[in-house]
């Protein structure tokens, strides 16, 4: 029953803490923490238009300690918690794709992850890079179903493109 459910959402880094830095087409520099922060608004709307009770660990540009963002979702007592995030390679400019992560001692992370990986691949037509575990704080210090979703890569010019895309984010 979404309107008994709670989901946080998890805008990734804020303030200071601008994540990948990446220049667009036209030499603007676009950084991930305001990608996270419009796809995560979206998200949000989409989830309250479908009868969820939505938490946000930032609404606007402000650093919030990893910490602090598991202890937002604790204190509400969320169900699901999702991070959202851009992915950078320094190595390969290349690399595209979605990875969705859970903490590897969570099954019912792994399930969510499973949940949104392919759907959100189908739908946005991008490369399937997985499912990951990983021993990030957000997903470790979470009580509920948690996840760490790597929207695309930065790094790569044509998908950099598509981040930027309020469409595409949509």
């Amino acid at each position: 029953d979404p309107n008994k459910s709670t989901v946080v959402i998890d805008p990734g880094h804020g303030g200071e803490r601008t994540g990948a830095v990446y220049p667009d087409a036209w030499g603007n520099d676009i950084l991930e923490k305001d990608l996270a922060l419009s796809m995560s608004l979206k998200l949000r709307e989409l989830l309250i238009a479908a009868g969820y009770n939505v938490v946000m660990t930032r609404e606007d540009d402000r650093d919030v300690d990893l910490y602090e963002r598991a202890d937002i979702a604790n204190a509400v007592e969320a169900d699901l918690f999702v991070s959202v995030h851009c992915n950078a390679s320094g190595t390969v400019p290349e690399f595209q794709g979605i990875y969705t992560y859970h903490h590897p001692e969570s099954q019912r992370g792994a399930r969510l992850a499973e949940a949104i990986q392919l759907p959100l691949c189908q739908l946005t037509g991008a490369i399937d890079r997985g499912i990951k575990d990983a021993d990030f704080v957000v997903l470790r210090e979470t009580e509920m179903c948690a996840v760490l979703v790597e929207t695309g890569f930065m790094s790569n010019a044509e998908e950099l493109a598509k981040l930027c895309d309020g469409g595409y984010q949509s």
